[in-house]
């Protein structure tokens, strides 16, 4: 899910395993076409190392199931 405020967009990723998701499309040919496109709109780009994996906001609040 992708948001917009103004110019900032925010989005929302859920995935089981977010370093090996970011490993599986680091070197993926339409993520680093995508990755080339957005390096043109974005201030930072993505960070695909461990610390870029690591560099998720923490969950301060989940509603109960």
């Amino acid at each position: 899910t992708i948001w917009r405020s103004g110019t900032d967009l925010f989005h929302v990723l859920e995935c089981e395993d977010y370093a090996r998701l970011l490993a599986e499309l680091e070197k993926l040919p339409v993520n680093v076409a995508w990755q080339a496109r957005m390096a043109e709109l974005l201030d930072v780009v993505h960070d695909y190392s461990g610390e870029g994996a690591d560099a998720g906001l923490p969950v301060v609040w989940e509603m109960p199931a």
